[in-house]
């Protein structure tokens, strides 16, 4: 068995999770699977539950929930059953590795359930194992899915950053992705403004809800007057006042308007000095001169 845990994994702990899965010593138990799905009986104990999550206590003491009898829950029985052994055990004693959709839900589903201070630890674990299956051809998808949860997100951080930035690859984002990626300091860019033209080129139907989401992370005091320009359309007529006099009269506003990223330091590139080569979406090598 292929365990993932905090800590070494005594004899008393996995006989715990034993007789808790078969249901000896439990005080509760769920129902769980899918709409239209064979549930299946899941036993915890109530004790641990409650320290575990105020989800969870509260779920326990509502008046909604049945005084006797399982309490229904909404998820693939293989997921959950991960997530009661580690509030059980602080281990993943079912094998994940391999099982990309399964790492990711389980993240997912942690985030739902468990308060922070077991929700981070869990992550760091899945994060650890989720870096491992993410490459070029699938970073934008698990980004997708998991841009919420900073520790998953994290796992793609390596690969996110050579990708060849493009209104193919910004596209294929979702709003929660690009706000993510544009906080990274190091992207596969030559300068700010490069990001600036790959936004400027998606379909007018979505660019506008773009870049009200990464207009705040864009260093737009690092554009010149001719790229400004070309980002005009999307900033306020305080916005370009504040940076026309900057750029013409080098006046230094004392505060800057809400919107407006403060960072004047270039991103890291990521591009060789030399070839400038790139990794794409589809794992094929581009060069640029």
């Amino acid at each position: 068995m292929n365990r993932r845990s905090l800590a070494p994994i005594t004899k008393s702990l996995a006989s715990k999770s034993k007789l808790i899965q078969k249901g000896d010593e439990a005080n509760c138990e769920f129902l769980v699977g899918p709409d239209g799905r064979t549930k299946v009986k899941i036993f915890a104990l109530k004790l641990d539950l409650c320290a575990a999550s105020e989800i969870f206590r509260n779920m326990l003491k509502s008046p909604l929930t049945p005084p006797s009898g399982p309490i229904e829950i909404k998820t693939e029985p293989k997921i959950f059953t991960c997530l009661m052994q580690f509030i059980h055990t602080g281990a993943i004693l079912e094998n994940l590795d391999g099982k990309l959709d399964d790492i990711i839900e389980l993240g997912q589903t942690s985030d739902m359930y468990m308060s922070w201070y077991m929700v981070d630890p869990l992550t760091k674990l899945m994060a650890e194992m989720l870096q491992s299956h993410v490459n070029t051809n699938n970073v934008v998808k698990v980004l997708n899915q998991v841009c919420r949860i900073k520790a998953l997100a994290s796992a793609c951080d390596k690969t996110i950053r050579v990708a060849c930035v493009n209104s193919k690859l910004i596209s294929a984002m979702s709003l929660g992705s690009l706000e993510y990626f544009v906080k990274v300091d190091e992207i596969n860019v030559s300068d700010e403004f490069e990001l600036v033209d790959a936004f400027n080129k998606l379909e007018r139907t979505i660019r506008k809800k773009v870049f009200t989401t990464v207009l705040p992370h864009i260093q737009v005091l690092l554009l010149n007057a001719e790229q400004l320009r070309q980002l005009s359309a999307h900033l306020t007529e305080e916005e370009m006042n504040v940076l026309a006099k900057r750029l013409v009269f080098n006046v230094e506003p004392k505060e800057l308007p809400r919107r407006i990223c403060p960072i004047k330091i270039p991103r890291r590139s990521t591009q060789s000095p030399l070839t400038g080569y790139t990794l794409d979406l589809n794992g094929e090598k581009n060069f640029h001169l």
